[in-house]
């Protein structure tokens, strides 16, 4: 009668190999990651800034006041500093307030003189701006640009 002597397992160094590639692949999907969602930060300040601008000028073009607005010269978004902006409506020469919004920090506006402005007229759209016709929005080494034309497109 013959015993065999065979050992089933894994030698010390097959595990280590294993453990050492796990590794490796972890820290290339962490920076990866990282890399990913920083980037969707500076995207998702950029996307609710054009939606603003949007909301500001389909506002304008369909007249919509509040009931205490006299006369309606136009919608206007005034980038106040490095990290706010505000939805106004235009009564009469006087903007009111409608809606404020802050980046988180980062990403900040970058590239600017503020406060900067973008009217949308009533009506027609167009855009009287106070400042650069283009918004940088930067943060994590990204950066992302919105551009505002004189007829009111935004891209």
């Amino acid at each position: 009668m013959k015993i065999s002597n065979v050992q089933k397992g894994f030698t010390l160094v097959e595990l280590l190999i294993v453990i050492a590639v796990v590794g490796i692949l972890a820290a290339i999907t962490t920076v990866s990651f990282v890399d990913y969602y920083q980037n969707q930060i500076v995207q998702t300040a950029a996307s609710e800034l054009v939606s603003t601008l949007n909301l500001a000028k389909s506002n304008a073009l369909s007249q919509v006041k509040p009931p205490a607005c006299a006369a309606l010269d136009g919608y206007r978004v005034v980038i106040a500093n490095g990290a706010t902006y505000n939805l106004e409506v235009v009564c009469s020469g006087t903007p009111t307030t409608v809606n404020s919004k802050s980046l988180s920090s980062p990403p900040d506006f970058t590239g600017m003189i503020f406060p900067s402005s973008f009217l949308f007229e009533v009506l027609t759209g167009n855009v009287v701006n106070s400042g650069s016709s283009t918004i940088n929005i930067s943060g994590y080494g990204k950066t992302q640009s919105i551009t505002v034309s004189s007829t009111g497109v935004v891209r």
